[in-house]
């Protein structure tokens, strides 16, 4: 007797987190974030955010402007930024600045 189920597909790999902020950063990019969450509240593009760090002086982990709106939904998305919690690391923002270029 010849079977007409279909053979089940494998399962597929587990995905990886979406953080691309290393853990030993986060506290370096509390400023960023806040500022790049900021913005966005604000009605800016993806792009005008990057615009707007790169003039306030915030550069990326390797020390390059920010080019790509993807960078800045990826930052976001790594720190799952919600309103509650900027307001619960406000104290925290203000004296991390070392990607900061005034």
């Amino acid at each position: 007797m010849i079977s007409t189920r279909k053979p089940t597909p494998p399962t597929p790999k587990p995905r990886r987190p979406k953080n691309i902020i290393p853990a030993e950063l986060r506290d370096v990019y509390a400023e960023v974030v806040a500022k790049a969450a900021e913005l966005r509240d604000q009605g800016k593009t993806h792009m005008e955010v990057c615009e707007a760090l790169n003039d306030l002086g915030f550069r990326t982990r390797t020390g390059k402007p920010w080019r790509h709106p993807q960078q800045i939904v990826k930052l976001l998305r790594s720190f799952v930024v919600k309103p509650d919690e900027l307001q619960r690391h406000a104290d925290r923002i203000s004296f991390v600045t070392p990607f900061h270029q005034n």
